[in-house]
């Protein structure tokens, strides 16, 4: 979600607050794609897409940039572990 949040730019507590009021209606907030070791990931087109249904401005390139920086944190894959 902190990766949602600096896609948006917004805080990580907005994201928590659009995934309990958009639940239902005509635009909820997309479910998550996989849950990793209890963490909630989606996938970037859907959330784009939640996005740009919602007229919420993005930017994916700042994104991009801090993801290739090494700005978030990933838990670790099954196949990382023995």
């Amino acid at each position: 979600m902190p990766e949602i949040a600096d896609l948006a730019g917004v805080k990580l507590n907005t994201i928590v607050m659009w995934r309990i009021r958009h639940r239902g209606g005509d635009a909820p907030f997309p479910e998550d794609d996989v849950n990793l070791c209890g963490r909630p990931v989606w996938r970037l087109e859907r959330v784009t897409a939640w996005l740009d249904l919602t007229h919420r401005p993005y930017d994916v390139a700042r994104w991009r940039t801090k993801r290739m920086a090494g700005a978030y944190r990933r838990p670790p894959t099954a196949a990382g572990r023995k």
